[in-house]
């Protein structure tokens, strides 16, 4: 990746963290996260979400995993977690839709 292309990616992104959305920061830049089979670029994270990506095996089942352990554990299953569910639930939806047309 050209200097350009993390310039333009990072525009792009909103100069932050895809995931968390922690603004670029110069003497913390992102990290250029990839598909470690493919080498396909997939956005720039921050430290801590690269690691975490890493350390859950960039694997969808196991990150699905963790949310429902988050939001099923006590003192998480409150009405806010609820709601976070409940705005990422319509994603989950269209994305199993699509994953079960393939």
């Amino acid at each position: 990746m050209t200097l350009e292309d993390y310039e333009a990616l990072l525009e792009r992104q909103g100069h932050a963290c895809a995931i968390c959305e922690r603004p670029y920061d110069y003497l913390r830049p992102l990290h250029v996260d990839h598909d470690h089979g493919t080498s396909h670029v997939r956005g720039l994270l921050c430290a801590g979400c690269n690691t975490g990506l890493g350390k859950l095996g960039d694997s969808v089942p196991t990150l699905w995993k963790a949310v429902r352990y988050l939001l099923g554990s006590p003192p998480y299953h409150t009405r806010r977690w609820q709601a976070a569910f409940d705005e990422v639930d319509p994603i989950l939806r269209v994305w199993r839709r699509a994953d079960n047309e393939n």
